[in-house]
Parts: structure tokens; sequence; C-alpha cells
């Protein structure tokens, strides 16, 4: 309620004034927007007081009193909270929505954290509480002893519930829920729309950290997530004692989830469920969930990009004696929700969960199967149990997985369904494979990661690396790398793209000839499919020359790929062009075959002025063409 008071006399005069404005609205003379330009900024503090005007001197004392002048206050309206610890004893509430451009905005004051505590007793109503039985086998962990029967209590309700369009919460510390952290949306129709939770914490609930539920169009950005679900921080079998997902996406659709932290909690870290579609995740780390990392059950069109999902290992967060999986996918048959379908795993890097991918058939769900899906340029190592797995028999659909990397130094590297739905291509494994996994164009061996200290740059491929420029032209769904890089055509295996830009003889868009040359696959030195050479004929006429499409002008090391025999010549003459002209060289292609032969250093212009040319002038022997890559400083 406002506390303002006028005598009879203002009371007329605004009456009056209110009364020409109406009129000027319906004459369209002033409009709506304007006269809602009074929407105001209340704040709040722990030494503040209800009684007060809610002012950035005389504050509020609670967080519910600054929403509920907010929302009195119209559109626009936005409460600072001040640093300090909110215990509360009942769920806040927004009820009052915002509009298009004017959200009803709840935030932190710049530089504070305001605390929103539940004191690990509250919420609390009887209505909203569960009581699960452990079923299983007496358990330790993290030193302390879960017991057969013993029972575990946790409400349903929230500490902030949003139920209104257009809402914005920033910069918040929500912790110590007996139930949940934020609950947004509704279970029934026709549900709400545009909210934002941005640069928030959220940790320490006895049930999920967000759920998210029928929800169009919102943002999850910049949040942090830990130790959620605490209500049974023990390793147990659904049948046993379930346990939550920690940021629940539940039929909603057009939201985007990026920049955040899903850590140590004790359920799925992040799963999309229930008819949930046209979602992304991305740019986020998800790592030491306990149940599973990130779950799409009956979701479509959900895009997962350039997270890092991993488990390093520690005991208190394993599932039994391993680790949880990193992304699956099924249909499960809880509830009348039609099957998935068009969902894109692209740019991932994923370490050590128990199976980096899983997609399993659960047998009740009608239509389940991986459907017009694609699991493209994500790096996947050291899987605990296995690296991909696609199990259950399912008539899959058009699901391209390529240009992934599958390395394992222990465990599986894949167990998949014989389906030709399934089409596998271009991708780099550790060890040979077979079956459908198997494709004509991989790389088998070691990947060469850059390795060392763990983080993004781990996953980096090392100049060398066999996956360069190997992967499959896939750009128009696979544009870029992790690091938002543009891929290169042909792009890199896995999901970073090398700076390297490599040129085998076989790309007619980057080689041109004169003169006959001769294509053969006969050495077993060769790079790729095959190599050029002159027959040994035609000195002096002929010529290849690798031009590369270069993204920066910078300085460049220029390598050579040969086959090397006693038959072949030792004067090869090389020239690089570059922004200083024509570099003359000669290579000896008796030496060094099978391997990358450092020719130079070189400056490049951006674009295509730049190349290098084989001839076979003046040369004794055959003369062999087969790749050339080039290395950025």
């Amino acid at each position: 309620m406002m506390t303002i008071s006028m005598n009879k006399s203002a009371s007329f005069v605004f009456s009056v004034i209110l009364a020409i404005l109406l009129g000027l609205i319906t004459a369209g003379i002033v409009s709506q927007t304007e006269v809602k330009a009074a929407a105001t900024t209340y704040y709040v503090a722990t030494t503040g007081n209800n009684a007060y005007p809610g002012t950035s001197s005389q504050p509020f004392a609670t967080i519910q009193k600054g929403i509920d002048m907010a929302g009195a206050a119209g559109p626009g309206s936005t409460v600072i909270v001040r640093g300090g610890t909110y215990n509360i004893t009942s769920p806040i509430t927004i009820t009052t929505s915002g509009t298009s451009g004017n959200p009803i905005t709840l935030m932190a004051y710049p530089g504070e954290t305001p605390v929103i505590s539940g004191q690990n007793t509250y919420p609390n109503h009887p209505l909203s509480l569960e009581t699960m039985t452990y079923t299983g086998p007496p358990v330790t962990n993290d030193g302390v002893t879960y017991n057969t029967g013993q029972q575990f209590t946790f409400s349903w309700n929230a500490l902030l519930r949003i139920t209104a369009n257009y809402i914005d919460i920033d910069g918040l510390e929500i912790k110590e829920s007996y139930g949940e952290g934020i609950y947004a949306g509704s279970s029934s129709s026709p549900g709400y729309q545009h909210i934002n939770i941005t640069n928030s914490k959220i940790h320490d609930n006895r049930n999920l950290a967000v759920l998210v539920d029928n929800v169009d169009q919102f943002t999850l950005d910049g949040n942090e997530l830990w130790e959620n679900a605490n209500y049974g921080r023990f390793s147990r079998l659904s049948s046993q004692m379930d346990w939550p997902l920690i940021l629940m996406i539940k039929n909603s659709s057009n939201g985007t989830i990026k920049n955040s932290k899903v850590y140590n909690n004790w359920g799925e870290g992040i799963g999309f469920w229930n008819d949930t579609h046209d979602v992304v995740l991305e740019d986020s780390a998800i790592y030491d969930n306990y149940a599973l990392g990130v779950y799409v059950d009956k979701a479509s069109y959900i895009t997962i990009q350039r997270n890092m999902i991993y488990n390093t290992g520690n005991p208190i967060y394993l599932r039994g004696t391993g680790a949880s999986m990193g992304i699956a996918i099924a249909d499960e048959p809880y509830l009348s929700y039609p099957a998935g379908h068009n969902r894109k795993i692209i740019n991932n890097f994923l370490k050590g969960n128990g199976q980096n991918f899983a997609y399993w058939n659960t047998g009740l769900a009608t239509g389940t199967s991986l459907n017009n899906d694609l699991i493209a340029g994500n790096t996947f190592i050291d899987a605990t149990n296995t690296n991909i797995s696609i199990t259950g028999g399912a008539n899959h659909v058009n699901t391209r997985i390529e240009n992934n990397i599958f390395k394992s130094s222990s465990g599986t590297l894949q167990n998949v369904d014989q389906k030709p739905g399934l089409i596998f291509s271009n991708n780099c494994w550790s060890s040979a494979v077979t079956g459908v996994a198997s494709n004509g164009n991989d790389v088998i061996g070691d990947p060469l990661l850059v390795g060392g200290t763990f983080g993004p740059d781990y996953f980096k491929l090392q100049t060398h690396s066999p996956c360069i420029a190997k992967g499959k032209n896939n750009v128009t769904d696979v544009s870029e790398d992790y690091y938002k890089n543009a891929r290169n055509n042909p792009p890199s295996i896995g999901g970073y793209e090398h700076p390297t830009v490599l040129i085998d003889n076989s790309d007619s868009t980057r080689v041109s000839k004169t003169g006959t040359w001769i294509a053969s696959s006969f050495s077993t030195q060769k790079y790729g499919a095959d190599y050029l050479h002159d027959g040994n004929t035609g000195k002096g006429s002929m010529s290849v020359t690798f031009t590369p499409n270069l993204l920066t002008t910078n300085t460049y090391d220029v390598y050579m790929w040969w086959n090397a025999d006693t038959n072949r010549a030792n004067n090869v003459p090389v020239t690089v062009n570059d922004v200083i002209g024509a570099h003359s060289t000669t290579v000896n292609q008796q030496e060094n075959g099978g391997q990358w032969n450092f020719i130079g250093s070189y400056t490049f212009n951006a674009g295509t002025s730049g190349n290098v040319m084989i001839s076979n002038t003046g040369t004794t022997g055959f003369v062999i063409a087969d790749t050339v890559k080039f290395v950025p400083h």
C-alpha cells in the first residue's frame, strides 16, 4: 500500500488530473507507456523497517515487502536488496507481472550479496512435505552412515516462487531451504513467460535448486548451483530411494542456460523434461553431480554446446563405485509426452564420466529412438565405463555422429546398436572399432591432446595431431568450435578447431596443377587417401600449388609431408610466396618420409594471396606432392 496521505482538496485535484490523463490516453495524445513512467525503485536492508518508505536511506526490512510494493507500483519497478542474510520462514512470492521492456526486477545492490536462507527448516508447510524411506543396505559416505529404513523428509515448496511474467532476478544467494531454491512458472496452463535468473548462487538446499515449469522465453545466466538435494548425500539405486534433478526445465520452451556451474549435487545436474523444446545449454561447467550430468528426457530441439561435463573422481559424489553419466538421452515412460527428437550435441568437452554419452531404449515410451539428432565436434575422453553407449535396439533415424574424438585409456570405446539410422563418420578413435561405428574416414590412434593442467585448454590439439583438418565438412551445422573460433574446411576433429590450415592434394579448391600428375596410394607413408607424383617425366613443365585461405595476417610455420624412397628426387624445388615475395628452397624426398618436415617461417596476409609451389624443374627421380600445412605463431 502506498504510504501517501492527502487532504480532501488534494484528493479532488488529483482526481481531476487523473480524469484528464485518462481522457488524453483515450484520445491517443498521451500514451499509456508515458503514464507508467512512475515505476519505482525500492530498497531492502537487514537494518530496514517495513514501516519505512523503502528508499535507499530508509529501506524496507523484508524482501517480500519490497516485492509487494514494486508490484503495486507497476511494470518497470525494481527492488534492490542490500547485502546480509535474510532468514525467512515462508516463501518469497512474486505474483505481479512486468511488461516487455519493463520487467519487475529483484536484484542485489551492486557489489553486495544478499543471502536468502531457509535455515534448513523452511518452507515446511505440511502439505508440501514428502518423506522417503531408504530401503538399501547401510552405507557410509563423507563420514556419515545411513541405515536401512532411515526416513528423509523434505519440501516441494521453494524459498522463492515466481508466478508472473517479465521477471528479472539478479545476484541473489539462496541457501538452506528445506525444499527447493527457486520455482519459476506453474504446472498448469497457460504458464508464464520471460523469466530471467542471473548471477545467483543456489546451494545447500534440501531439494532441487531451480525448477522452470511451463515457462516460455527464459534465461538462466551466470548462476552457480552446488550441494543441492542434500537430504540424501549417499549412493543408492533409484529403487532404494529416488533423487531429483538439480536444474530442471520442465514443459518449457525458447530458453537459454549459459555461463553457469552445476556441481557437487545429489541428483541429476541439468534436465530437460516433458516436451521441453527449443532450449540451449551452453558455455557451462557441469561436474561431479551424483546421479547424472545432463539428461534429455522427452524433449526436442535441445542444443547442448560448448560445455565442459566431467567427473573428477571425488569419491563423495560417485554413483556406486563409479562416476555417473555425462550426457544422456532417454524417453522414460512417465506421463504421456511424445518421444524426443532433433537434439544437437556439439563442441563439448567430456572427461571421466561413467559413460560420456549414453542413450538407452526404455522399451516403454512410444517411438523412442535417436531421431534426427546430431552429435558432432565433441571431445569424449577417459570414460570409466563406455565412451559412447547407444543400446536397447531402437530403430534410430538419421542420427549423425561425426567429427568427434573418442579416447579411452580404460573401459570400452563404444557399445552401440547396429542400426542403419546411426551414421558415424570422420571420428577419431584411440583404437580401432568395428560395426556401424567404423567409417573409412576415421582417424585411428592418439589424437595428441595438449593435456597438462585440467581445464578447457587440456582438450586442445597439439600442432601435429592427426585430427587436424580430418573432419567432415559440416560447417552448416557446426560453424564454430568450443572457443567460438570459426571452423576450417575441412575442420579438425573434436571440440577444438586447431588454427593450422592443412591442405591435402585431394582438395580441388586449394590445389592447382600444371602438367599431368598421377594420384597413387601405393606408399604406406602417404597422408590421407593418396598423394601425387610426376611419374618421373615432364621435367621442368609440372608443378603443384597449395593455396591456403588464412583467417588472419600472421607468421606461419610451413610444413610439408611426403613419402620417401630411393627412387625419389633429392632436390625438389619448393617456392613459398608470402608478403615479401618468393622464397626458394629444395627438399630431399629420399629421406624423412611419413612425417611433417619444417620448411620455414613466413608471413602471410589473410586470405588467399600466399601459396607454396612444388615443381619438378631440374629433378632426377619421382617428385611427390602430398600435403602442406600452415601453423600460425
